[in-house]
């Protein structure tokens, strides 16, 4: 009878823990997402989407500015948010960066909090990415503390530099892709170690990266979020899907003292 008389306790708390285990993926809800949609027909400008598009040392605005087409035979160098599928292909839309005129074009592509953003160390950030040349780079960029706007935080720049190790050379091969293949992740980390100074400057007209730092980030409240491109000459960017992903510990600690729960209820029924 005693051993009969634990069981209902014992399935109550299974369910419990059943129960907030099928929770557990809402506990993952991101931060932070952007899927650049742009459901139109034609591509869109950078600005549209709150994303503020830089190019070279002095920083030349390209937010507002679009060719009338994006094919490869334009004699400029631009950004935008395109028409096509991104990755995942659900949804059309996703940020892009061309490099016609440049050798070596730099790209620095922002956008901006008015209310800052707690990172914790471990949290993941992602973006799929699929470009037409394995040689174009791209690194993330945080802006710490501020007031929101461009400029009134601290730029810094991952160390973490990503490319593509296969060249997705048109539009259709990025959308059709794996998206375990396009994916790419850094995360976050205030040691000093994992970044670099970066200057955006738009009203002085300067742009570039600096050194690695020589102490932690300040703070872990972040006013803007952005990539800072290398480009190769004639060569496409593709971005899309970045979100900031909470780290899992504090997820999998509540479960190990649910486990323990069960398991001590289970003991002390026993003794009973």
């Amino acid at each position: 009878m005693k051993a009969l008389r634990r069981w209902p306790y014992l399935s109550v708390l299974c369910l419990l823990l059943l129960t907030f285990l099928s929770l557990a993926p809402a506990a993952h809800a991101q931060l932070y997402s952007e899927t650049f949609n742009n459901s139109g027909g034609s591509n869109l400008m950078t600005a549209t989407s709150s994303w503020y598009t830089y190019a070279g040392a002095t920083a030349t605005n390209l937010s507002n500015y679009m060719p009338a087409t994006n094919t490869i035979s334009n004699t400029v160098d631009y950004a935008g948010i395109s028409n096509a599928n991104g990755n995942p292909k659900d949804t059309k839309g996703y940020l892009f960066f061309v490099n016609n005129a440049t050798p070596a074009q730099t790209f620095g592509s922002v956008h901006t909090f008015g209310t800052g953003l707690t990172l914790a160390n471990g949290d993941s950030i992602t973006w799929t990415m699929g470009n037409n040349k394995t040689t174009a780079t791209v690194r993330l960029l945080l802006q710490i503390g501020g007031d929101g706007s461009i400029g009134s935080g601290t730029w810094v720049a991952s160390n973490s530099t990503k490319n593509n190790s296969t060249a997705y050379v048109t539009a259709a091969s990025y959308s059709d892709a794996q998206t375990s293949d396009v994916t790419f992740s850094v995360n976050y980390s205030s040691t000093a170690s994992n970044w670099s100074a970066f200057t955006l400057d738009p009203t002085g007209g300067s742009m570039s990266l600096g050194s690695t730092l020589s102490s932690d980030l300040s703070s872990s409240t972040i006013t803007g979020i952005g990539f800072y491109v290398v480009d190769s000459s004639a060569s496409v960017v593709r971005i899309d899907t970045l979100q900031i992903i909470p780290e899992p510990t504090s997820i999998a600690l509540l479960v190990f003292s649910f486990g323990t729960l069960l398991l001590g209820s289970g003991r002390r029924t026993r003794r009973t």
